[in-house]
């Protein structure tokens, strides 16, 4: 019965789907916006990225984040996950 009203002015439900449609256009545009400034952000950081040494994007991987597993740290630093783990075996004299 609230809506019986709509029925009688179909112009007050085209403005109100204009004002959303309006809404949402906004909305898109400053997400769309937010999007390119991290795109950008990334790409700077990528580009940092690359001129490290090995050891130092070693250091980088963190194991204690929930959110980003060990493999993706290391797909991102463009870096083996065998890296992490692989252990350098010292030869002493004997085995020389």
């Amino acid at each position: 019965m609230e809506n019986t009203s709509l029925a009688f002015d179909p112009s007050k439900v085209v403005r109100v789907y204009k004002d959303e449609i309006s809404h949402l256009k906004d909305e898109n545009d400053a997400l769309a916006k937010a999007l390119a400034k991290n795109r950008v952000e990334r790409d700077w950081a990528v580009g940092k990225l690359k001129s490290l040494d090995l050891l130092s994007k070693k250091g980088l991987v963190e194991s204690k984040l929930a959110h980003l597993p060990k493999a993706r740290q290391c797909k991102l630093l463009s870096i083996n996950r065998s890296f992490l783990y692989y252990k350098s075996s010292i030869e002493d004299s004997f085995n020389r």
